[in-house]
């Protein structure tokens, strides 16, 4: 998957997670970034805890 963004604290939270979750790949995953790859893997079962550190 390819996305094209400029990525904030709270988008590379939710990225990482999905990361965690699957056993994925990221590289490029910093805060800033323009352009990242991710490539997933099996999903894998667990809880899960992600902050944003946002308001709201």
């Amino acid at each position: 998957m390819y996305v094209s963004c400029a990525c904030r604290s709270q988008h590379l939270t939710g990225i990482q997670l999905i990361c965690d979750i699957c056993g994925g790949k990221l590289t490029g995953g910093k805060v800033g970034s323009t352009e990242i790859v991710f490539q997933p893997s099996k999903v894998r079962a667990g809880n899960y805890l992600a902050d944003t550190h946002t308001a709201g």
